[in-house]
């Protein structure tokens, strides 16, 4: 696993956008942006959930706040 730190400094110095991937869910999704990624992959988080559907919405709802806060 890739720490925070470590993602800023690959997402400043790669000339490409940087997606995260594995691992991510409602708990971790603000960390791993705030990073600098380009985006992220949460296929686990939502395929994985008793809920999908609200489990999909909720993510989105993170990324929205996070996006609008930036």
């Amino acid at each position: 696993a890739i720490n925070r730190e470590e993602l800023k400094i690959i997402c400043k110095n790669i000339k490409i956008p940087v997606i995260g991937i594995g691992g991510i869910d409602s708990s971790n999704i603000a960390e791993v942006l705030s990073a600098g990624l380009a985006g992220v992959a949460v296929i686990g988080a939502v395929s994985n959930s008793n809920d999908p559907l609200n489990s999909a919405i909720n993510l989105r709802q993170i990324i929205d706040k996070f996006i609008n806060a930036a």
